[in-house]
């Protein structure tokens, strides 16, 4: 999954108005400030109260629930090899 699309995925987000923290490889490479790596996948924190848009926000851009393994995880897929994978949680 490539920047272009994360950047896309977290505009979705904050535009449905969740919360969303990146982990993962990609939270990696927030931290460092470049790309290190190709990624299959974006994983992201949700606010579990938030889990309901965000899987809403993410059909609108073409997402399909792939794996559901609710309430700890659930992963999305799109065509193009794109996976996000949302773990919901509560504070």
């Amino acid at each position: 999954m490539g920047a272009g699309a994360v950047l896309d995925v977290l505009d979705r987000l904050s535009d449905a108005g969740c919360h969303a923290w990146i982990s993962g490889g990609w939270g990696v490479d927030a931290l460092v400030g470049s790309q290190s790596r190709a990624h299959r996948d974006l994983d992201l924190g949700v606010d579990a109260a938030d889990e309901p848009a965000a899987v809403a926000a993410l059909e609108s851009l073409g997402f399909v629930i792939e794996t559901d393994c609710r309430p700890v995880r659930v992963e999305l897929a799109r065509p193009g090899e794109q996976w996000v994978d949302l773990h919901p949680v509560t504070f």
